[in-house]
């Protein structure tokens, strides 16, 4: 029997993810004229993916602060891997895209962002902020507050419902989706669409809200020619060593230091200028190293921490405090463990190549947020710099989406053709409730993680252990031919382990194409930062027998590196035994 989609719509916008930068765009694109406008989302809009925990962290530069050394720092910090077109339009455009967003969630009585008696934005600064500064927000009024916007104006609701394949036939596009609850497979066709849901966790428990992030889109973009980016760039954090709890520029933004098990405030060993305010990678690389080296554990300290600061994280972090107060911890009264953390390709890991209008190598299909590669962070720059860039990118994705769908010169449409074509992956999505095979979604699954996750391949890499998961990972992958799905729920996770899979076997191939250290990704056999032969972006497609790779020159039009070689993030100024 020939398998269909179940409906087909047509629409002038698909926006596909229901996060900050999704919403975003969805909204834009109602409001610059698309006359239909569908947001699908794999669970509930405002409430699945990171956006509703953002720890309260949003970088804005306000019209007095200088752009010139934002652009510089953000560029510096970022290890020069930064799009530098894409800082400046971040930094020329922040401030009126975040004073839009707290407009919005007032029409709902939501209160967005924090503010002093004189009503002044509150800012900080916290990991990697020299000249430059973050405001403090509210993300869960924020989230609600800009879904109800977008059902306002206009925007339907397509909800419980995975992207599981982008079809490009000739001129025309669609997604096909996955009501998972149903069992129904949905057909979308746009004139545009904006691919705006989060990276892949890789189902990693340190992730907050990774069960839900399984790289979805970016597996389905690459496998309809998009082209990736970056993806050796593995995203790390760091965080409690026994719960999964986000705040973390918070924490040290509030006097949180860190401490090794020599009572040695190390970080400044690593950053001299910020210390325990250190960006990012600096400090996700610097923890793993003081355990490698044989002084951990490590320790987050914030008994320094003000009483007006302890009732400021507790107000700005709610459910990272129901965490705390469910495990009996008062965690600014004693240090806590603490450990560098696997995320992916999430937050600030690889993802879909973008240029300025968010748009992709492909015609009509743009990307924003998350999903994309974060051009204007670079290795990574300072905190709040990923919620900011969702909200700009959003909005520029849903401009360039309706201004597109507006111009569109609609083909004779052949919707049979792509009903033909949905059936044949409808059919392939099915395939292993047909299985008798004893390859289940959730074994594999996890010996992907048992591959990709140890610190030895995704913190502290080298070719010999990079080459050895590859290896595990690509027999995961032949088994997963014949993988077998007992119901629906099941069903769902073999897509995932699929998308799961192809990701890991790509980050792990651009880790061993990059032969240097930058940003998250250091490789202990290229011990340097060497700008002489890899200030360079490297790209991914599918090729006909797998990922093909090549690189291009970064263009330094504001800010070019002071010297051929420097020293990467993650070693000690002085080793101590």
């Amino acid at each position: 029997m020939r398998l269909r989609p179940t409906h087909i719509h047509h629409c002038d916008v698909l926006v596909v993810g229901g996060g900050l930068a999704g919403c975003m765009a969805a909204i834009t694109a109602k409001l610059s004229g698309a006359e239909r406008v569908i947001l699908v989302d794999k669970a509930r809009v405002s409430r699945s993916g990171q956006s509703p925990f953002a720890a309260g962290i949003w970088a804005i530069r306000l019209a007095d602060d200088n752009l010139d050394l934002w652009v510089e720092e953000t560029i510096s910090s970022g290890d020069y891997w930064n799009d530098q077109d894409w800082v400046r339009l971040l930094w020329e455009r922040s401030e009126q895209t975040a004073l839009k967003v707290e407009v919005w969630g007032a029409e709902f009585g939501e209160v967005v962002f924090e503010r002093d008696e004189q009503r002044k934005l509150i800012r900080r600064k916290s990991r990697g902020h020299y000249h430059t500064w973050h405001a403090l927000f509210n993300s869960m009024p924020m989230m609600e507050s800009l879904r109800r916007k977008a059902r306002n104006v206009g925007v339907e609701l397509f909800e419980r419902t995975m992207i599981t394949h982008l079809i490009v036939q000739d001129s025309q596009k669609a997604a096909l989706g996955f009501e998972y609850r149903k069992g129904t497979f949905p057909l979308f066709q746009p004139k545009a669409s904006v691919l705006a849901s989060s990276g892949c966790s890789f189902k990693s428990v340190a992730k907050f809200a990774g069960g839900n992030l399984t790289g979805d889109l970016q597996a389905a973009a690459y496998r309809a020619g998009v082209f990736l980016r970056n993806m050796e760039n593995i995203d790390l954090q760091h965080g409690p060593k026994h719960y999964t709890v986000h705040g973390k520029n918070l924490y040290v933004s509030v006097g949180g230091k860190l401490v090794n098990s020599n009572g040695e405030e190390f970080m400044w060993e690593y950053d001299p200028l910020l210390g325990n305010r250190a960006n990012q990678p600096t400090m996700a690389l610097a923890i793993a190293r003081e355990v490698h080296e044989g002084r951990g554990p490590v320790f987050m300290d914030m008994t320094s921490a003000s009483s007006e600061d302890r009732e400021l994280c507790r107000r700005m972090l709610p459910d990272a405090f129901k965490v705390w107060d469910a495990a009996g911890i008062e965690p600014f009264r004693q240090p806590i463990e603490w450990a560098s953390l696997f995320y992916g390709t999430v937050a600030q890991g690889g993802g879909i190549h973008i240029d300025t209008r968010c748009a992709t190598n492909v015609d009509g299909i743009f990307a924003a947020g998350d999903v994309t590669c974060l051009p204007p962070h670079g290795g990574y720059s300072f905190g709040g710099v990923n919620i900011a860039f969702c909200a700009v990118s959003g909005e520029v994705a849903g401009e360039c989406a309706a201004d597109y769908a507006r111009s569109y010169a609609e083909p004779n449409r052949d919707t049979e053709a792509l009903a033909l074509r949905a059936g044949e992956l409808i059919g392939e999505n099915l395939r292993p409730l047909n299985s008798a095979s004893h390859h289940y979604p959730a074994e594999a699954i996890r010996k992907i993680q048992e591959a990709l996750i140890p610190y030895r391949v995704s913190i502290i890499k080298s070719r010999e252990r990079l080459e050895q998961a590859l290896e595990q990972i690509t027999s995961v992958q032949v088994k997963m031919t014949d993988m077998r799905a007992r119901n629906v729920h099941e069903l769902t996770e073999s897509i995932e382990a699929k998308n799961i899979a192809l990701l890991a076997q790509i980050a792990i191939r651009a880790s061993l194409e990059r032969r240097e250290s930058r940003g998250f990704h250091f490789r202990e056999d290229y011990p340097v930062i060497d700008n002489r032969e890899w200030l360079k972006w490297l790209f991914v497609k599918r090729g006909e027998d797998g990922p093909e790779m090549w690189t291009e020159g970064i263009p330094t039009p504001y800010l070019k590196p002071p010297e051929a070689y420097a020293r990467p993030r993650g070693f000690r100024r002085n080793v101590q035994a």
